[in-house]
């Protein structure tokens, strides 16, 4: 029968020891039978049950019934070390040492200073036309600090569908609308006072942008008139398609459309003409890319009554506010910055028509007006014109009329006077007055505008029998 006699505890250190096993026992059945074992042995093992006690409590904790837990306790311990050791590894990956960070960044930095751009697009070649030469050979000038080097700037194609093209400065052309008509061909003269070059220079390099307003009837700029605008921009697209008459057209919403394909001619620009530092321009509509935007900034004058009996008061003035809004200047930054990049086109050769369209037989600059005034050559990184010398004048002498002072209010470009002075100084210069001085460029524009009329005229009737319009 069992004894229920109370029985002695053992000594404290004894008790320590059995504690300090039990608590390594994550089983608590394990751990009471341990308990158990532990108290009842303490007689048997040492029958004086003093602090001295020499009872192994280790051999009881190693019974078959307890090793599972002891097992626990090194699993947990191997298993923080293993942590341990991921983490320091994994922090090595995620925190690479000082010198192999420098490393990297270098080598990253030498991808992004020289970019592959070959492979981010391809422009086709153009066909040169069978009488082509090279240029002469341009001296290369460092541009001011003030114009942005778009010369080094990266613009490529993204995508491209049957129905558009997308680049990376956002602009999107849409294609639908191209049409093809005469391929470019001009003849290019040397730029100076000195013995023209006998027959030109041909060529069909793309040398600048002409830019245009439609000047033509526009709705409100409101929310209600949405569907009048499109439908009338749909027509006019269609018209001016019909006339061949510019490489790109931007709608009232910003769209941007390709006319004419890029390597054929536009019939833009009439008779205008521009100059660089190195050569004189006077087909533009062969030389430039003519870019338009819809809309207008000059309005039909309603002339006074005594205007009207004088019969001197012109039939048109500047708007005061040019319809162009900010989609289609954005647009056309955009655009502009693409061309410039593609056909390395310096800023003097971004130029508004009015600037650059003339009268050839009265020798008269201002034929067109359009863009006259009011354009924004700050946003579009670009000099402003208006204030600078103007090529017809300085190079070839022309002037001025009192119907163009009449229109703009004898508030007329800054850089009229600049041209008028320029013609003084060379005047005194050669020992001429500037009458005879002026005559002598003249001379010189009618055997350049001969010559180029008569050649372009056989080559375009051969490659087409469009007429030219507004020449």
């Amino acid at each position: 029968m069992q004894s229920f006699e109370p029985r002695e505890l053992p000594p404290e250190s004894y008790r320590n020891k059995i504690e300090a096993v039990a608590c390594s026992i994550s089983d608590p059945v394990q751990k009471l039978r341990f308990l158990k074992r532990a108290m009842d042995g303490y007689p048997e093992k040492n029958g004086s049950g003093g602090e001295n006690s020499e009872y192994d409590v280790i051999s009881v904790n190693r019974s078959p019934e307890t090793r599972t837990g002891r097992f626990g306790v090194s699993g947990y311990i191997l298993g923080l070390g293993l942590f341990m050791i991921f983490l320091f590894g994994g922090g090595i990956l995620v925190f690479p040492f000082k010198g192999t960070n420098k490393n990297h960044q270098k080598e990253y930095s030498r991808y992004i200073k020289d970019p592959q751009i070959s492979h981010a697009v391809h422009y086709p070649d153009v066909t040169p036309a069978k009488e082509a030469v090279a240029l002469p050979p341009v001296e290369k000038k460092e541009l001011s600090p003030e114009i942005p080097r778009y010369l080094d700037k990266l613009i490529w194609m993204v995508e491209k569908s049957d129905d558009s093209e997308f680049y990376s400065n956002r602009l999107k052309i849409n294609t639908t609308q191209t049409v093809e008509n005469i391929p470019r061909g001009y003849y290019l003269f040397k730029k100076g006072d000195g013995k023209l070059l006998p027959q030109g220079v041909f060529t069909n390099q793309i040398k600048g942008v002409l830019y245009h307003a439609s000047e033509s009837d526009i709705f409100a700029y409101r929310p209600e008139m949405t569907q009048s605008i499109k439908e009338y921009s749909r027509l006019l697209i269609r018209y001016l398609n019909k006339k061949k008459s510019y490489h790109y057209f931007i709608d009232r919403f910003g769209k941007i459309y390709r006319l004419i394909r890029e390597d054929h001619a536009a019939f833009h620009s009439g008779n205008s003409i521009w100059a660089d530092d190195e050569f004189l321009y006077l087909d533009l509509n062969h030389a430039f890319i003519g870019v338009c935007f819809e809309g207008k900034d000059f309005e039909t004058n309603k002339p006074s009554d005594t205007a009207m009996k004088r019969g001197n008061q012109p039939a048109i003035v500047p708007m005061e506010q040019s319809s162009i809004n900010e989609a289609q200047l954005i647009s056309g930054k955009e655009l502009t910055d693409w061309l410039r990049v593609k056909y390395k086109i310096p800023q003097n050769n971004c130029v508004p028509h009015g600037l650059a369209s003339v009268n050839p037989y009265d020798r008269l600059i201002g034929h067109h007006l359009d863009l006259s005034h009011g354009f924004p050559f700050d946003f579009f990184e670009i000099h402003n014109k208006y204030e600078e010398p103007i090529p017809a004048i300085t190079e070839f002498g022309f002037t001025y009329d009192n119907y163009f002072v009449e229109i703009f209010h004898g508030k007329i470009w800054p850089g009229i006077a600049a041209s008028e002075k320029i013609i003084i100084e060379r005047a005194k210069e050669k020992r001429m007055s500037v009458t005879d001085y002026r005559k002598m460029l003249n001379g010189k524009f009618k055997q350049i505008f001969v010559q180029t009329k008569n050649r372009t005229a056989v080559r375009n009737e051969v490659l087409s029998k469009v007429d030219q319009p507004g020449t």
